[in-house]
C-alpha cells in the first residue's frame, strides 16, 4: 500500500492519519503519534511530511523539496501511469496556495532558471 501514489498523496494533505498495523492501530496527527499498545504514551510528532509540505521555508528549500517530492512520487505506482502529471499537479496546486508560487507545466515560474537546471543519469 506504500508504494501507492495516493497513498503519498493522502498522506501529505489529511490531517489525521490511522495505520491499520499488523497487531494494533496507530494515530497520527501533526503534533502527535498514539498507539493502542500504549495509549498513555502519546508523544509529540516527528516533523513529518505534511508539516514539511506546509512549513514556512525559503524558496531554495521548496525547490528541493519539491525536487524530492517529485522523485519519489514518481517511483510510486499508478493504476494508470499516464494519469501521473495529472496526480502531481493536484499536490502542487495545493503548493501553489500554500507558497504564493506559480506552477506551470511541472515547474516553478518564481524558480524558473534553477527548475531549468536539470541532468539525468545513466545508470552503468
Amino acid at each position: 500500500l506504500q508504494t501507492r501514489a495516493w497513498v503519498l498523496q493522502e498522506r501529505m494533505l489529511s490531517r489525521r492519519i490511522l495505520h491499520f498495523c499488523h497487531h494494533e492501530l496507530v494515530w497520527e496527527c501533526d503534533t502527535h503519534v498514539t498507539c493502542e499498545c500504549s495509549p498513555q504514551r502519546s508523544g509529540p510528532r516527528h516533523r513529518n511530511i505534511r508539516q514539511t509540505f506546509f512549513e514556512d521555508t525559503s524558496q531554495l528549500d521548496r525547490a528541493e523539496w519539491w525536487a524530492e517530492t517529485v522523485a519519489l512520487y514518481s517511483r510510486m505506482s499508478l493504476t494508470i501511469e499516464h494519469d501521473r502529471p495529472n496526480a502531481i499537479s493536484a499536490l502542487a496546486m495545493i503548493a501553489s496556495k500554500q507558497w504564493g508560487m506559480t506552477y506551470i507545466s511541472g515547474l516553478w515560474k518564481e524558480q524558473l532558471p534553477g527548475c531549468l537546471l536539470w541532468y539525468m543519469t545513466i545508470p552503468g
